[in-house]
């Protein structure tokens, strides 16, 4: 099996040297060189795994017609200085500059080693090499230069994705309609990048290993059907379902009763609930980020309630349905994972809820009482 779905501190020697022994051939995540080649040759290799999905570039494996025959290894002097060189090449003769890729190298003789450039897909692509001013993405053959329709197709992968998504919306809001009745709701969507692009597929067997817990909810009881992963709360006041593509959905009447909303409550239980799918998606091996949007229905005339202590102009909820602004997450960079991170993550979308009810700007409950 290919290296890239092991964690690139995980890898050992043994584990490069099974393509070997598996004959892992050449394909869309994975490609050898037996010597170091040309900058050019490097910056086409890593751009094209970039604007696809992600792979191994390993120079120091010999292979023949894309099947690894042997760890010949290159030789290096000073594997500090070779990583900077390669580094270097990289982010001069790749543009827009690459986001994230991991080097290492792993010794398989004396002065010999074989380096490894793990390439993640990219989330400003598509990225051309500088020298020849050409793009290149991968499929299962390899490596090749992306014509105009491709080019013009990942532009507007962005505005594709809007589509989509605003479809699967319309669709879940009539079923938490019908599931809820004439009760307010929130629901909050998780959206990988790569969600509507059949990359992902929901292994069924970790029902008993991701947590699928409703959100606002204490009770409840975890089962398949026919999208995925589904767990309600003991009276079917919140539900969680994960689809078979990734997305997660989170709904409930728990967060809108007695006609208002609880600043503190609100901001605990969301945070709560990033964190888990944040854990969720590592146990799904989901390593990218998402988008998370939120929203409350049927809550026009809702009062806003916060600490006693602010003394602010409350004002009731002119409008029936609250969408908040969409954010980007990056599990990558919320280092380390806590409730104060993740609220300062989310922080647009706390301001505009405070915002609606006529206050200018939201204070981070958990940050203030950290401190």
């Amino acid at each position: 099996m290919s290296t890239f779905s092991i964690k690139i501190d995980k890898l050992n020697l043994t584990d490069i040297q099974n393509l070997v022994t598996y004959k892992v051939r050449e394909g869309s995540n994975i490609e050898y060189k037996s010597q170091m080649i040309r900058e050019e040759q490097i910056c086409i290799a890593v751009s094209s795994f970039a604007n696809a999905y992600g792979g191994d570039f390993y120079i120091g494996i010999e292979e023949s017609n894309g099947e690894p025959t042997s760890l010949v290894g290159i030789e290096v002097e000073d594997i500090d200085n070779e990583e900077l060189r390669i580094n270097n090449i990289l982010q001069n003769g790749i543009e827009p500059k690459l986001g994230r890729y991991d080097l290492r190298s792993f010794q398989v003789a004396p002065g010999k080693c074989v380096i490894l450039i793990r390439v993640y897909r990219s989330w400003t692509r598509p990225h051309r090499v500088i020298k020849n001013q050409k793009f290149y993405s991968r499929k299962s053959n390899g490596k090749f230069p992306m014509d105009v329709h491709e080019l013009r197709e990942m532009f507007l992968g962005a505005t594709e994705f809007s589509k989509k998504y605003e479809h699967f919306k319309e669709e879940r809001l009539l079923y938490c309609v019908n599931a809820y009745g004439d009760q307010p709701f929130f629901m909050v969507h998780f959206l990988p990048l790569s969600c509507f692009e059949h990359h992902y597929s929901l292994d069924m067997g970790l029902l008993d290993r991701v947590n699928l817990k409703p959100i606002a909810s204490a009770g409840w009881n975890p089962r398949i059907n026919f999208h995925g992963l589904y767990s309600e709360s003991v009276r079917a006041e919140s539900r969680m379902q994960i689809f078979r593509n990734g997305i997660i959905e989170q709904t409930s009447v728990r967060l809108t009763r007695e006609s208002q909303i609880s600043s503190e409550n609100f901001e605990k239980t969301i945070i709560g609930c990033i964190i888990d799918q944040i854990k969720n998606y590592k146990i799904m091996g989901i390593d990218e980020p998402f988008y998370l949007t939120c929203s409350f229905y049927g809550v026009e005339g809702f009062n806003f309630i916060i600490r006693p202590d602010r003394f602010c102009d409350i004002f009731p909820l002119l409008e029936d349905k609250l969408v908040l602004p969409e954010i980007l997450v990056d599990p990558s960079i919320i280092e380390p994972l806590t409730p104060v991170a993740v609220g300062q993550t989310i922080m647009p979308i706390l301001d505009a809820l405070w915002n609606a009810f006529g206050i200018a700007k939201a204070e981070l409950e958990v940050a203030r009482t950290s401190r």
